[in-house]
């Protein structure tokens, strides 16, 4: 248990994980992996953060975001070592990366812009003759997904945000 909390570690639960309401308003999915230095969240550190945009309509290709983010090099000797192994992310080029926030903005910059380019089929019925598509009336929801990332990955952004004084207000809507 940390700090008094109610649940260890793996059980917390800091993000929302009730069904999503897509029926009801436009959805942009994203699925979201990130490459780190180890895996204790609280200690641990971001080394790449990468997602690709799943468009619902065939129509359109779906963008993807990747950086490499800049660890200290202390910090990336005693706990990355190991993680390299895995990630093949070699020291030289996690050195060359733009540190958490800088990559963290440019992520939310992107996601941003997928959701203000998401269009829909205007067409209201079957017999209508499709019209041209057009840009969406309300805000549609991102729908950030990932394997393990509710037990991890999120959680780990979350630490890292927190880390940096980055407000974690986008958690909230997506």
């Amino acid at each position: 248990l940390r700090r008094g909390g109610k649940y260890c570690l793996f059980h917390a639960k800091p993000f929302c994980t009730k069904p999503c309401e897509c029926l009801e308003r436009a959805c942009v999915l994203v699925l979201l992996d990130t490459e780190t230095t180890g895996v204790d969240i609280s200690r641990d550190r971001v080394v790449e953060l990468a997602a690709l945009h799943c468009p619902s309509d065939a129509r359109f290709f779906g963008g993807a975001f990747s950086t490499v983010v800049h660890v200290d090099p202390v910090l990336l000797a005693e706990r990355g070592a190991a993680a390299s192994a895995v990630h093949g992310i070699e020291d030289h080029e996690i050195a060359a990366g733009p540190d958490f926030p800088t990559a963290w903005r440019r992520f939310l910059l992107w996601a941003e812009s997928l959701l203000n380019d998401a269009v829909t089929d205007m067409s209201d019925s079957e017999d209508d003759e499709p019209l041209p598509t057009q840009l969406r009336p309300e805000t549609p929801v991102l729908l950030l997904a990932g394997h393990n990332a509710i037990r991890f990955d999120f959680p780990l952004l979350l630490c890292e945000c927190l880390r940096h004084h980055i407000s974690c207000d986008c958690f909230e809507h997506w």
